[in-house]
């Protein structure tokens, strides 16, 4: 019997589909194809999100991302660095996990939650965990971190 477009399996097999699409549409995601040229690109449907996410890795150099594709549920406009170009368009962070040789960032869900979409007025440190600089992660340290993160949110 084939399963009906609106019961659980149907229905996230649809959205995958559409995250998948989105995904391979996406202008950031064209831009981190010439960024990481070797890594895998996968997007997908997270329930525990609602809304399309992509996870991309580079085995090679030990970069681990997952990002929020449209920025429904995470988007923080970030304060320009020093001596970057005021006058072009906002730095957009959608990145719900990074971990890489120098550290990792990762965004506490729990702690996100409440502000689902609307970052604007809060700061980072009230949701963010970070170890960036603090030592050296190995590309096992960072696909472990991955793989736990990559669970919370399916």
């Amino acid at each position: 019997m084939r399963a009906s477009l609106l019961d659980g399996a149907g229905l996230k097999h649809r959205l995958d589909l559409q995250c998948e699409d989105l995904g391979s549409k996406d202008t950031t995601t064209k831009n981190l194809k010439f960024t990481y040229s070797r890594a895998e690109f996968v997007s997908f449907y997270s329930q525990r999100l609602d809304t399309c996410v992509q996870y991309i890795v580079d085995e090679l150099e030990g970069s681990f991302l997952i990002r929020d594709i449209e920025g429904d549920y995470y988007s923080a406009q970030m304060p320009f660095p020093e001596g970057y170009p005021t006058d072009g368009p906002p730095i957009v962070d959608t990145y719900l996990f990074r971990c890489m040789k120098h550290g990792f960032t990762n965004v506490i869900l729990e702690k996100a939650d409440k502000f689902r979409g609307n970052f604007k007025d809060v700061s980072p440190l009230e949701y963010i965990e970070s170890s960036v600089n603090e030592k050296q992660y190995s590309r096992e340290d960072c696909r472990a971190l991955f793989r736990k993160k990559l669970k919370e949110i399916e």
